[in-house]
């Protein structure tokens, strides 16, 4: 038995951040699968696409199914992602379970004909529901996570603003704050030159180089922002005192 995965989403914006995009597709039927004790055999994917279209005009589908022998899976995140009409879905249908003898298999545990007719509902059981409201709650978590990623990569401000950073007067976006760039460097400075993070933090506090907020260095914070920041800054020499 051969497990073939079918992605699918409607425009070109949707293929990697959008709602139920490609990349949150792929997740969800790796999950599925896993939990099934299953491998998945191929990815094949339409992006950019209508679900109203037919097989014909969609490339990704018409190479699943072409791949599709008696008793293999076409595998979807959930049934609208294989079509989006009645008419469309009912061909697709014929195509995969009476010419080829596969069936499909929705990872929500959506009814067709082919997951009753080998009753994957009742191997389900109960856990059908729990599983569905589990795989949305992770999808949504993918999505937000999607969105935030394309967020930092147009340096826009997603939450707690970075030491080092400031908010531009956009509002929206981050610019690099001089003053705490300056103590990043120092610390920075100071590690090179062997010193702990523990007196480290100690120097900068004589130096009246605080934190934000005015507060003392401790060693934690004093790590926790060179850990983060540290591989990020110009290495340049800006106080001597250091």
């Amino acid at each position: 038995m051969r497990i073939i995965a079918y992605l699918r989403v409607s425009t070109d914006k949707q293929v990697q951040n959008g709602k139920d995009g490609i990349s949150a597709q792929k997740y969800a039927c790796e999950q599925f699968a896993q939990s099934k004790g299953w491998k998945i055999d191929d990815f094949i994917e339409d992006a950019g696409l209508s679900g109203a279209l037919k097989i014909t005009r969609r490339p990704g589908l018409s190479i699943a199914i072409d791949q599709l022998k008696k008793g293999d899976i076409l595998l979807v995140y959930k049934l609208d992602r294989l079509a989006r009409t009645r008419q469309v879905l009912d061909k697709i249908k014929e195509e995969v379970e009476k010419n080829k003898k596969a069936i499909i298999v929705s990872c929500l545990g959506e009814g067709t004909e082919s997951q009753d007719k080998y009753n994957f509902q009742a191997r389900m059981g109960e856990t059908t529901a729990v599983f569905a409201l589990s795989m949305e709650r992770t999808l949504a978590q993918i999505r937000t996570k999607n969105k935030m990623d394309e967020k930092k990569s147009k340096n826009e401000c997603v939450g707690h603003i970075p030491y080092g950073f400031k908010l531009c007067q956009d509002g929206v976006h981050l610019e690099q704050c001089e003053e705490e760039q300056n103590v990043i460097v120092a610390m920075l400075q100071l590690r090179d030159q062997g010193i702990s993070t523990r007196k480290g933090a100690k120097i900068l506090n004589d130096m009246n180089l605080f934190n934000r907020g005015n507060k003392p260095w401790s060693r934690s914070a004093f790590l926790r922002i060179l850990t983060r920041h540290g591989a990020d800054v110009n290495r340049k020499s800006i106080n001597q005192r250091v």
